[in-house]
C-alpha cells in the first residue's frame, strides 16, 4: 500500500478540504471496496468465542483492577488542540 505515502503527501501539499484530482478517486475507491471486502471475508472467515474462556477472564479482571486509566478517555479536547496544532505546523500553544 505504497499510496498511503502518495495521499499523506497530497493531503500535506493541498489547501484545507481540497479533494483528489478525479483520475485518482477511481481508484482509491477500488481499493477501499477492495480492502472492505478483505476485512469482511475476514470477518466471516474467524468466528471468536462469545465469552472468553476462565483463564483469559481472570487475567482480564487482574489486569483491569491493577490499571490506573480513568474509566473513561480523559483528554479528548487536549489532542484535538495537539492534531490541529500539529496540522497547521506549530509546535507551542499560542
Amino acid at each position: 500500500m505504497s499510496y498511503i505515502t502518495e495521499l499523506i503527501g497530497c493531503k500535506q501539499a493541498g489547501a484545507e478540504q481540497e479533494t483528489l484530482p478525479g483520475a485518482g478517486i477511481a481508484f482509491y475507491k477500488s481499493e477501499y471496496e477492495r480492502l472492505c471486502g478483505e476485512l469482511q471475508n475476514a470477518h466471516e472467515a474467524i468466528r471468536l468465542p462469545d465469552e472468553p474462556c476462565g483463564k483469559h477472564t481472570a487475567l482480564l479482571e487482574t489486569a483491569y483492577e491493577a490499571s490506573h486509566l480513568p474509566e473513561l478517555p480523559q483528554s479528548k479536547e487536549r489532542l484535538n488542540e495537539l492534531l490541529v496544532r500539529l496540522r497547521f505546523g506549530m509546535t507551542a500553544k499560542a
